[in-house]
Order: C-alpha cells, then structure tokens, then sequence
C-alpha cells in the first residue's frame, strides 16, 4: 500500500479499512477498486464507501463488508 502516494495521509480508521480490503483482496484484486482508489486520492471518502457498496466484494463479504463501508464514510471505528 505503500506505493500509493495516498495511504499515509489516510486517518489511522481509514488505513485500516484499506489494509482489511488488500488483505482480503490480494493486491491485484485491490487494484480493481479503480473508482474507490481514485476517490481516495481526492480525500472524497464517501465516494470511496460508495464504491465499495457497488462492488461484487460488499455482496460476498457480508456484514464485515458494511462495518468497513461505514468506517470508510465516517473516519469511526466500529468494532461489531
């Protein structure tokens, strides 16, 4: 991650969420995330949740899925 120019400026709730997805995903699989990706670069961390919304991933992950989309959105961890 650290080849993104983007990831150490993220809040530490906000990394994690990005660590959680490349764990999950692989890095080619994280790489897909193009608009989410993009989204980050601009500091527009809605639109990052809303990409991870619209993703075959949110559908197959389930509620892991909705925690990360909504610390993603609000820079606040949700540990359930």
């Amino acid at each position: 991650l650290k080849t993104f120019t983007w990831f150490d400026q993220l809040d530490d709730v906000r990394a994690k969420v990005v660590v959680d997805m490349r764990f999950n995903l692989g890095a080619a699989g994280f790489r897909k995330f193009r608009k989410m990706i993009a989204a980050l670069e601009r500091d527009d961390y809605d639109t990052a949740a809303d990409e991870m919304v619209h993703s075959v991933w949110h559908q197959q992950v389930g509620e892991r899925a909705k925690r990360l989309e909504r610390m993603m959105r609000t820079g606040e961890d949700y540990k359930t």
